[in-house]
């Protein structure tokens, strides 16, 4: 019975003692209380779960934000609460959080609005915060047959596949893909409907979650892949062992051609997949766009983003099935003044959306006309 009752007392303890940390976090040290609105699918991509809702929050110096995301079967956020899914012609959106509409209300983003304007079709958006291209094209090498269609809007991420290393070609000239090793932690939480609650709920399971994100490398959705660091130190020290005999000019060389031979590589591989995205987009009978918002400057942007950019054609040139759109040029409003178009987080406001919206709906009408 003493067992018992020190058992019990303990428990109240513990318990108490939570209620007091809940307190005093959200008076001291709130968090964004954030769902988890990603799950990964067989291939080990984290896609949008296929149900229900999530809420999602920012707590800046200037703004305080508090989402909620719906969503539906295709791993997609559902918008004026799907009432366009009825229509026989379907478009898949596909691209990274600005494409999905990063902390913003439905009505607010420039796919909300793109909905509205070509209402004889059914947009499907499957962005996802951290899509790689590799990513968007094993989604639709997966659900393209099942979804059906009509058209895919493709917004180019290019660096977080090259950032990732997971592309090589073999010795039979194919693209090869590593896809990602599956987070058995992850996975048991996923239909954990309570753990969700009170992820959304209190303050004390957010920063336990933040904590796990930040020290677990590949835990994040964009993690990039890691150098072995004992590995990383030798390359340096024979580098600065090479780079003492040689002159100035002939480091500059040096470095310039590794630069070409890298961004080279790069647009190889590049290429190879864009390529792999429109035969897989072409077995499902559907025609792909490929769009480039622009909303970074090029002096921003990667060398391989600006290669790919500016040589999308060459890329594709034996595919006739390729379509691109840039809107690079016309963006150069947002890019003067970003900061008056962005959250304070980062992501595109409302008005950037807007903006977005004006410049790509009469792009779009070429082929959604």
């Amino acid at each position: 019975m003493k067992i018992l009752k020190n058992f019990i007392l303990v428990i109240t303890s513990i318990f108490l003692t939570l209620i007091v940390i809940e307190i005093m976090m959200s008076f001291f040290y709130p968090q964004a209380r954030n769902g988890s609105w990603r799950i990964q699918n067989e291939d080990g991509v984290f896609v949008n779960k296929d149900k229900g809702k999530s809420r999602h929050e920012y707590i800046g110096k200037k703004e305080k934000i508090s989402i909620t995301y719906s969503f539906g079967e295709f791993h997609n956020r559902i918008i004026l609460k799907d009432k366009y899914s009825v229509k026989e012609n379907k478009i898949l959106v596909l691209g990274d959080s600005n494409i999905f509409g990063w902390l913003l209300k439905d009505e607010d983003t420039f796919i909300t609005k793109i909905q509205k304007l070509y209402n004889n079709f059914y947009f499907i958006n499957s962005a996802a915060g951290g899509f790689s291209d590799t990513d968007m094209f094993l989604f639709i090498d997966r659900y393209c047959k099942k979804i059906q269609p009509k058209f895919i809007l493709f917004f180019l991420d290019v660096d977080r596949s090259i950032r990732k290393k997971n592309m090589t070609i073999n010795q039979d000239n194919q693209l090869i893909i590593t896809k990602n090793e599956h987070n058995n932690l992850k996975e048991y939480l996923n239909d954990k409907q309570f753990f969700f609650f009170l992820l959304e709920n209190l303050h004390i399971m957010q920063l336990i979650k933040t904590l796990y994100v930040n020290l677990s490398n590949n835990a994040y959705i964009d993690y990039v892949v890691t150098e072995d660091p004992n590995l990383k130190k030798i390359k340096k020290k024979l580098l600065v062992f090479s780079n003492d005999k040689k002159t100035k000019e002939e480091k500059i060389k040096i470095k310039e051609e590794k630069i070409k031979i890298e961004l080279k590589k790069n647009f190889l591989l590049i290429s190879k997949l864009y390529n792999k995205i429109i035969e897989s987009a072409d077995s499902c009978n559907s025609k792909i766009i490929f769009i480039d918002i622009g909303w970074y400057d090029k002096t921003y942007n990667s060398d391989i983003y600006n290669h790919v950019v500016e040589n999308f054609y060459k890329i594709v040139e034996q595919n006739k099935q390729a379509n691109f759109i840039s809107i690079y040029d016309e963006m150069k409003v947002i890019r003067k003044s970003n900061k008056n178009y962005k959250l304070e987080e980062g992501h595109p406001n409302a008005e950037g959306n807007l903006i977005i919206y004006n410049f790509l709906k009469d792009k779009l009408k070429k082929y959604l006309n």
